[in-house]
């Protein structure tokens, strides 16, 4: 799913002509317009199969031999526990004096 939605964002929200673009300036291998063909088409097209036939796969034997009733109320407790754990680590202060320098500049003088 990542790798589709990725394709989405750089193929038709960024735009693979101005990545393109980009590409064979800074680069020694030039691409074509073959590359943005399969940015925005092939690849999503062949990612999009192989997750449908494993999505059907899946779905004709669930996980380790579980019943869908275990396996969704794991996900869903994992999910929890992660969510909790990331806002409480997200909530604490960060005890370091980093933030009274002032700019990147500073930090990067400090370590000379």
């Amino acid at each position: 799913m990542v790798g589709i939605l990725e394709c989405i964002v750089v193929g038709w929200l960024f735009g693979t002509e101005r990545l393109r673009r980009h590409i064979n300036r800074v680069s020694s291998l030039n691409i074509g317009i073959w590359w943005d063909l399969l940015i925005r088409f092939f690849i999503p097209f062949i990612l999009a199969l192989i997750f449908v036939g494993d999505l059907y796969t899946e779905l004709q034997k669930p996980y380790g031999g579980y019943s869908w009733t275990s396996l969704v109320l794991i996900g869903r407790d994992w999910l929890m526990v992660t969510l909790a754990a990331a806002f409480i680590i997200a909530s604490r202060p960060w005890r370091t004096g980093h933030h009274k320098l002032e700019g990147r500049s500073s930090s990067v003088m400090l370590k000379e």
